[in-house]
């Protein structure tokens, strides 16, 4: 089976599991930079917030669980992924979006600011950013990103937007029943195979 259907659907599986509308992850795409950080963002936190209370079996937490700050180091919902071991290689990927995330929704003349000239703009910020998704990269085993610089101007959102699917799949796996679903890394295996 073709792994990009596999990803299309998983992802418009978790889209009906948060009740959004069907097409909302691929219509990030045609998002101004500031909404497109803003919008991925929330859509990580709910599908991160929708593993938790699957991964618990307790519904009736997720208001709760709602209400927790993704990325608090201390208290945050990613402190509950740390201690479950789950989608360990997006750690550090989600506190990055997440940091960019609250300067753009805490400071409104963000929202004019690309992507490239937030980041041009605050060095450390993109350093940590780009050794976040090269690491995410490195342990999917998918590329090298040695042009990071160049890409930011170019097609950093599409990197952005595929690490967020392969995490989005990961999360369909942790919530679907072990027996229902085509291990994603079997099909990847099988790709490479078929190119050699």
């Amino acid at each position: 089976m073709d792994v990009w259907k596999i990803l299309k659907k998983r992802v418009h599986e978790i889209e009906k599991d948060l009740t959004i509308p069907k097409g909302f992850f691929w219509g990030l795409l045609k998002e101004d930079d500031w909404s497109f950080i803003i919008k991925l963002h929330s859509l990580i936190e709910a599908a991160i917030t929708h593993l938790l209370v699957k991964e618990i079996a307790r519904p009736e937490l997720e208001n709760i669980f709602a209400n927790l700050e993704l990325s608090n180091y201390r208290t945050g919902k990613m402190v509950f992924l740390k201690d479950l071991g789950l989608l360990k290689p997006y750690h550090k990927y989600v506190q990055e979006l997440s940091a960019i995330r609250n300067d753009f929704v805490h400071n409104i003349s963000n929202v004019t600011v690309s992507l490239k000239e937030y980041l041009d703009n605050k060095p450390d910020r993109k350093n940590n950013l780009f050794k976040s998704v090269q690491n995410v990269y490195k342990e999917l085993g998918l590329k090298d990103l040695s042009d990071m610089e160049k890409r930011v101007s170019e097609t950093f959102k599409d990197d952005l937007l595929f690490i967020s699917l392969f995490m989005l799949s990961n999360i369909y796996l942790h919530t679907r029943p072990k027996k229902a679903i085509e291990p994603l890394t079997e099909v990847l295996r099988n790709m490479e195979t078929e190119k050699t």
